[in-house]
């Protein structure tokens, strides 16, 4: 069965465009930025997918990984990593201060591994950026129309880049919509939510958590528990993971999220009971009009006859329908009235309408 992880950084359309992209992009020659403002989803499937399409489609390349955090952060801390590990030792001996770490080693490409190698460093500071941009800039220089290693960051940091380095950035190249497809099918598979509210789980995920994958697929993970009190449960699992969640910050944009969501799956069930209530009883109430609305204006067309007005001719002008009709046309007037509010349904409504 595929995970989670796998699910997203291979199947979700642009996170599996994204990969293919970066490898295509080191295939050119390109050293390249990714950028993206939060932490990426899954780091680790993310590298195994790189790994896994520079080794079907390269077969001269390998591509090595490395967190920023083992390297230093002054100019020369990217040099003197590619010396230790890329060169032969008797190569490494042969380096002297007088010669920059990058002119030695496009210098010396017979000497060191780097011309095979795409280097993926990882969470690149500010600070790291903005001192290994005159590296790589020399290094380019100097190897001239030469292959030389190709490098990848990923970083956070919002500046720092360089004409000659291709940018990528993340938060641009996923949009809501491959987010919103994650979530719902996820959701589909989720059996810890009934199967009417599989949809609803995925819409108001992605309503809450937004780009925030990892988080996302969590709750869909847990159903009934996030559908029954989703800023509980963000809570909760903030205190027990000590996790970042900002939007726990927001109570009111929470909250908000929900009815817009609830809006978003009931009001075309809603508009639609209307209709065909209408249509069933065309003639009772066409007979009733014209009537004022609650606005004041004058309904003279049934098809515009709404569940309020709907409501008072059964309840003062007489109207006559089956008891069970009169039950569903109680429990829609109210869902409306509680949503034209902005008041949240609670689960069991959620039930009654979404099955």
């Amino acid at each position: 069965m595929i995970t989670t992880s796998k699910q997203w950084w291979q199947n979700a359309p642009n996170a599996s465009h994204l990969c293919k992209e970066i490898v295509q992009s080191l295939a050119c020659g390109q050293h390249t930025i990714l950028h993206h403002q939060q932490p990426l989803p899954w780091p680790d499937e993310f590298q195994q997918q790189l790994d896994i399409l520079v080794r079907e489609s390269d077969a001269e390349h390998t591509l090595k990984i490395l967190s920023a955090q083992d390297l230093s952060e002054d100019l020369d801390g990217l040099g003197k990593y590619l010396l230790k590990k890329f060169c032969k030792p008797d190569l490494r001996s042969s380096f002297r201060p007088s010669m920059s770490y990058a002119d030695f080693l496009a210098s010396h490409k017979n000497g060191n591994t780097l011309g095979t190698t795409y280097l993926m460093i990882s969470n690149v500071s500010d600070r790291q950026m903005k001192a290994w941009l005159p590296f790589f800039k020399e290094y380019e220089k100097k190897l001239g129309s030469d292959s030389g290693c190709t490098f990848l960051l990923t970083t956070t940091a919002d500046n720092g880049y360089s004409k000659g380095i291709k940018l990528i950035d993340y938060d641009k190249a996923i949009t809501d919509y491959d987010c919103l497809i994650f979530y719902l099918i996820l959701a589909g598979n989720c059996t810890s939510c009934p199967t009417s509210l599989r949809q609803y789980l995925g819409e108001l995920t992605n309503a809450i958590v937004g780009k925030n994958v990892e988080l996302g697929a969590v709750c869909i993970s847990q159903g009934n528990k996030f559908i029954e009190n989703p800023q509980n449960f963000l809570q909760q699992l903030h205190d027990a993971e000590d996790s970042d969640c900002s939007i726990l910050s927001d109570e009111a944009a929470i909250n908000t999220d929900i009815w817009m969501t609830q809006v978003k799956m009931l009001f075309p069930r809603l508009e639609k009971f209307r209709q065909l209530f209408l249509e069933r009883h065309k003639k009772e109430i066409q007979d009733l009009l014209p009537h004022q609305n609650t606005f004041g204006e004058s309904v003279k067309d049934y098809h515009d006859v709404e569940l309020g007005l709907i409501w008072h001719f059964c309840n003062v002008h007489g109207l006559h329908i089956p008891a069970l009709e009169y039950t569903e046309l109680s429990a829609y007037r109210n869902a409306r009235n509680h949503l034209s509010h902005i008041d949240q349904l609670s689960e069991d409504e959620l039930r009654y309408f979404l099955n």
